[in-house]
């Protein structure tokens, strides 16, 4: 039941609020998904730099937190918005600190960044004092890397709105797919400026 908590013209149209939902939730949640949605999110696949010394790539198999890394050695990264462009999560950082690393002591760094300064005596976490200028270079270029090539496989639908997936109503598919390259390639343009600087 809906109750109105002002007056309603004749012919005003009534709208409610879905929640802060990805369109992923709305797509099957609701059947309809928002281009511009600040609460969308997407995970994008980050392939590990290959290790110059196999000694290396065993260490960092090991100090890598498990359930981290899939069964072919990538990272799944949480892209999501904030109120100014992509967000960059701890979580996100270190694992790009993570796929760059070259020595068990930039894995320990990486690492220790993320887990932040302990936290309060009420059992609250502490933010995670990881800075993105901290990400070296090879990091950038691999998520770089990894943006191309999913905005490479997931090619924009056709013009006239066709989905893919024909259950879903009024082109709701199309929309969420051009939400998500939306979302990965605002993640791109900066892995590009920040790996172009470097």
């Amino acid at each position: 039941m809906l109750r109105c908590e002002r007056p309603i013209q004749a012919g005003e149209p009534l709208t409610i609020s879905y929640g802060s939902k990805e369109n992923a939730e709305l797509l099957y949640g609701y059947g309809f998904a928002l281009r511009s949605n600040p609460s969308d999110a997407a995970l994008l696949r980050l392939p590990l730099a290959p290790a110059a010394d196999p000694t290396f790539g065993v260490q960092r198999a090991a100090l890598t937190p498990r359930g981290m890394l899939d069964e072919e050695d990538c990272f799944w990264l949480p892209l999501g918005w904030s109120c100014d462009g992509p967000r960059w999560a701890p979580l996100l950082l270190m694992m790009l600190r993570l796929a760059a690393a070259s020595s068990t002591a930039e894995l320990i760094a990486a690492m220790t960044a993320a887990a932040g300064g302990g936290g309060d005596e009420e059992g609250e976490e502490a933010e995670a004092d990881v800075d993105i200028d901290e990400v070296p270079a090879l990091g950038w270029s691999l998520l770089a890397e990894a943006c191309d090539a999913d905005l490479a496989g997931s090619a924009p639908q056709g013009a006239d709105g066709d989905d893919t997936v024909p259950y879903w109503p009024h082109g709701a598919a199309s929309v969420a797919s051009a939400a998500r390259r939306d979302l990965v390639l605002a993640y791109a343009e900066v892995a590009w400026r920040r790996r172009d600087a470097a």
